[in-house]
């Protein structure tokens, strides 16, 4: 019976041992250091998740807090990444104000491109010009930002200069002015087209306008105006003609779009260069 009792308690006392141990696996540590696990990999998603639970079981861990921001930029949450640090940002400790404010920075500035464009140096923004140089950029203000970036000191950074040149080659963008391309296809169908760039559909509007407009001719001078090829024809031929002087217009905003889009990507390529 001794040895019998002995050993049902050492199975209570291994049994409670390793409860014990699964329970502290859901402790405040142990997820911190399996969220870190997981950021390490570059699995952000499920790291954002264990790093959220972290920060609640332990509210003052700010490496948690970090981190979590992080992993949701990581992961393109970045919205909850701006949410989260205005949540926390006034309980900081001092020693731990700049590094977080320079991530909600950049969450904030790939969530809302734009936020920057009204900040100036008096706003206290730690490395604004990193900021609101890229910001110009992308609301294609190209004049400006050249402006902007060449009274702020460059000093042979790599960045900056990458954004200044960014600026120049706005400014020499060949945009294409929608009014302009209206009129020419008012003068000629198919013009406008040509003029925004995209030939094969100027040629197809000057073709359709063109034998559209000859089978109305035919039709009247066959029959007059009550020849139902006529009206028939005469009705396509003024359709595709004010559809081509649209579409022209529509061309010409398109090409402009496509022109600010790669000057996009080519901004966000630096920027998120640098902000690893």
């Amino acid at each position: 019976m001794p040895k019998l009792s002995k050993i049902l308690i050492a199975i209570l006392c291994l049994g409670q041992s390793i409860m014990v141990k699964s329970q502290d696996i859901y402790d405040s540590s142990h997820t911190f250091r399996y969220a870190t696990h997981l950021f390490k990999s570059k699995e952000f998603i499920r790291a954002a998740h264990e790093y959220e639970r972290s920060c609640f079981l332990d509210s003052q861990n700010w490496a948690a807090h970090f981190y979590l921001i992080q992993s949701y930029r990581k992961s393109n949450q970045d919205k909850k990444g701006v949410a989260h640090y205005a949540k926390i940002y006034k309980q900081l400790p001092e020693t731990e104000v700049a590094k977080f404010e320079h991530e909600g920075n950049i969450c904030r500035f790939r969530s809302n491109p734009t936020y920057f464009l009204s900040k100036k140096e008096t706003d206290s923004i730690s490395s604004l010009e990193y900021f609101k140089g890229p910001s110009m950029l992308m609301s294609h203000q190209w004049s400006q930002s050249k402006t902007y970036l060449v009274t702020t000191p460059l000093k042979g950074d790599k960045t900056l200069n990458s954004y200044y040149q960014l600026a120049l080659a706005g400014s020499n963008l060949n945009y294409k002015k929608p009014w302009v391309a209206g009129t020419l296809s008012t003068i000629v169908p198919g013009l406008g087209k040509f003029y925004t760039g995209y030939t094969k559909d100027g040629l197809i509007a000057l073709l359709m306008s063109g034998i559209s407009a000859y089978q109305a001719y035919r039709g009247y001078d066959a029959k007059g105006a009550r020849s139902g090829i006529f009206i028939i024809y005469s009705g396509m031929a003024a359709g595709f003609y004010l559809g081509n002087i649209y579409g022209s217009i529509k061309s010409a905003k398109q090409k402009n779009n496509k022109l600010n889009e790669a000057m996009d990507a080519k901004t966000k390529e630096i920027f998120y260069e640098w902000a690893e």
